[in-house]
């Protein structure tokens, strides 16, 4: 398997596409989706690593 290593500007674009979709889920739906189970794993990346 192929590892690709990030530099922080790819870190920080993943944190801040993932602290968006958490406070769209909690705050901007009715009702709010809690997301229980929130792994690294379950986190979907673009090429240009935004969180999906």
């Amino acid at each position: 398997q192929e590892v690709e290593h990030l530099d922080w500007s790819a870190r920080m674009r993943i944190v801040m596409g993932v602290a968006y979709c958490l406070q769209y889920m909690h705050h901007d739906l009715s009702p709010p989706v809690a997301h229980p189970n929130l792994h690294s794993t379950s986190i979907y990346l673009t090429d240009d690593f935004a969180a999906k």
